[in-house]
């Protein structure tokens, strides 16, 4: 579901919350491991020091908020191997990452100032695929049109046909749900239904969808015990567990937020890690290059709870927050909804991403996404500690005239009480038209929790009865409105 669909539901969906808006005290969420950004960062300072300057090792470094450097700026504005005139479609669209991920404008590139951007657009085809060339050409390879999906989402852009490219995708999933590399061939394979994956989240697939779900169930069986991957009918790799571990990322079901039952991808993945910060191909391997950079990828994508091409998008915008350096795992949920407007920051030009986001603060965060008519003040039963001069009086009883909010008490809103866990996603969940239900015996919020979950919207180190930071309202958020 896209932002409007979303939004859609929010409008249309009577929200109750007395025993949501209950005040609950506890401790702060916790940030996501330390570990697993020191990880990174060892990685992509091993990448610096062999002065890696290709194509996907921009892409990885930026994807893990790290600066590629000027050397590789200056080697994404020169000439990119495989760039001919009609060349592979996924020569054009990894040139489309690397350009975005090294601060370039894909769409005014080289010294002839080329729009490879709308190059890789016009490759579609009628019948919504994508050419195996940028000309057209080609009818068989499934990943040039997943790799052209995935470019052109980075590019902030898409397919000119956007329905014919996810019917031709969807089209393509085999019976046991997954893909493979061509039309034609008979046996799946975990790398290409992770990169389907990422392209279905491109494509607005809801994680929902009964196609994610098989492909999802396709990668539960395929996995190993260790909880790794063997992809192309080779020995277990870490590009096999890389690539399915963004799928699983891309189809919210994220390792490190709780929503991946089986054995753990990411622990699999770390296994091929050497001690300088590379990654091997295979069990007790030399350094790999290609290993090491799509190890970075997933790692990223796994920290931030989001697929890399989403990052490289946001990245066209520069954040606004000095207290948000890219770095910070929430950094870009927050500078795409300072883009959009939802997120508006302190006058001293910070954020404050760890620190708790009060009631008020969250309905009009939930207020300025909708955009919906404000109510007449004048005309609404008046909360005793809202008065109509409090700043967020607009949002709070435009908020309650669409049933998103009813207060403490007839009387009472309390919009200074912190929010928590539960009720964002439970908040985040009902505006999607989903329902948590309850059990007896069990908190009220405890089926909203496993739904959550199950979709991917937890963020790192979610308490349910502990206050809700200001970064993690911003990445549940996009999350949500990314479906």
């Amino acid at each position: 579901m896209g932002r409007r669909g979303f939004w859609g539901w929010m409008l249309g969906v009577a929200v109750t919350i007395t025993t949501l808006w209950a005040p609950v005290a506890g401790p702060a969420a916790a940030a996501p491991p330390a570990e697993l950004r020191a990880l990174m960062d060892r990685t992509a300072r091993h990448l610096l020091e062999q002065g890696a300057t290709d194509p996907w090792s921009v892409v990885a470094l930026r994807a893990a908020g790290c600066d590629p450097g000027p050397q590789a700026r200056g080697s994404m504005g020169q000439e990119l191997p495989g760039l001919t005139p009609g060349g592979a479609t996924t020569d054009y669209a990894l040139a489309v990452l690397a350009i975005l991920a090294a601060g370039g404008d894909p769409r005014r590139w080289g010294r002839e100032e080329t729009d490879l951007v709308g190059t890789l657009r016009d490759a579609q085809r009628p019948d919504g695929k994508f050419g195996d060339t940028v000309d057209g050409r080609g009818e068989e390879l499934v990943n040039a049109h997943i790799w052209a999906v995935i470019a052109l989402a980075a590019a902030g852009d898409g397919p000119a046909d956007p329905e014919g490219a996810r019917e031709w995708l969807l089209g393509r999933q085999l019976p046991d749900g997954g893909w493979a590399y061509a039309v034609g061939l008979t046996r799946s394979d975990p790398d290409l239904t992770g990169m389907a994956l990422l392209a279905l989240r491109a494509l607005g697939v809801p994680a929902s969808h009964r196609t994610v779900e098989r492909a999802v169930t396709y990668l539960r069986r395929t996995q190993l015990p260790d909880g790794g991957f063997a992809g192309w009918g080779a020995d277990p790799n870490a590009e096999s567990a890389a690539m399915a571990l963004m799928g699983l990322v891309a189809a919210g079901r994220n390792p490190l937020a709780g929503g991946w039952p089986g054995p753990d991808p990411l622990k699999a993945l770390l296994a091929y890690r050497l001690e300088g910060g590379a990654f091997a191909h295979v069990a007790d391997g030399p350094a790999d290059p290609i290993a090491t950079r799509q190890a970075l990828l997933a790692l990223a994508d796994c920290y931030y709870g989001t697929p890399f091409f989403t990052r490289l998008a946001a990245d066209r915008w520069q954040n606004p927050f000095r207290d948000v350096p890219p770095e910070h795992w929430a950094a870009p949920a927050v500078a795409d909804l300072a883009r959009q407007g939802v997120v508006k920051g302190y006058p001293d030009g910070t954020c404050r991403p760890d620190e708790a986001l009060t009631r008020a603060e969250f309905v009009s965060l939930v207020v300025r996404a909708c955009r919906p008519a404000a109510q007449t003040l004048a005309a609404a039963r008046h909360f005793a500690d809202v008065p109509v001069t409090h700043w967020a009086a607009p949002a709070v009883y435009t908020a309650r005239e669409l049933g998103l909010v009813r207060g403490l008490s007839e009387d009472l809103f309390g919009p200074d009480e912190p929010v928590t866990g539960a009720q964002v996603v439970t908040v985040l969940l009902r505006a999607a038209g989903a329902s948590g239900g309850s059990e007896a015996g069990r908190p009220w919020w405890a089926g909203f929790v496993e739904l959550a979950r199950e979709r991917g919207w937890l963020y790192p180190g979610f308490d349910p009865e502990g206050r809700a930071s200001r970064a993690e309202c911003a990445w549940a958020l996009a999350q949500a409105t990314a479906r």
